[in-house]
């Protein structure tokens, strides 16, 4: 019930700061809050969703569109061995069709607590709205979870509405 409550309450704050304005009058240009997706396959599929404090830059016709975004989110996983979730933090940075991602989650099953940072590199796809990444897992504690494997492979989708604009 409460996982579901939690789900509840994301999603109303999703819709609720996709629809917020930024002050500055080059829009395109200043940071905003917005909201992200993902999936990361490991052992077991991880859901991932949060908010980001972003700034997306379109560029001239001439520069780079890039994209930086400081994270919060939740790694949520259904795994036979018991129900995990992971609070992160973190940040990311795309121009053109790189990505980079860095974070530190925190992933809880059973009384566990197995903290990890997490680098990633891939692809941005199509210019700033979708991350295709390949990432490790680094423990930074002696417990461990075994559905958190060394390595990941994550699809991360921003929901930022200027990226559209």
């Amino acid at each position: 019930m409460r996982c579901r409550t939690a789900v509840l309450a994301l999603s109303t704050c999703f819709v609720m700061v996709t629809n917020a304005q930024c002050d500055s009058s080059d829009r395109s240009g200043c940071f905003h809050l917005a909201p992200y997706v993902g999936i990361n396959f490991q052992q077991h599929r991880f859901w991932e969703a949060g908010l980001q404090w972003a700034r997306f830059d379109s560029g001239s016709p001439c520069s780079t569109p890039t994209y930086v975004a400081y994270r919060a989110g939740i790694e949520y996983s259904d795994a036979p061995e018991g129900r995990i979730l992971a609070p992160k933090i973190g940040a990311s940075g795309e121009a053109y069709f790189l990505a980079f991602r860095g974070s530190i989650a925190a992933y809880m099953q059973n009384g566990l607590v197995d903290a990890r940072a997490i680098p990633e590199i891939g692809f941005s796809l199509p210019l700033c709205l979708m991350q295709i990444t390949y990432g490790w897992n680094i423990p930074l504690t002696q417990d461990r979870v075994g559905e958190v494997t060394s390595h990941r492979f994550a699809i991360s989708i921003s929901l930022d509405r200027r990226i559209f604009q």
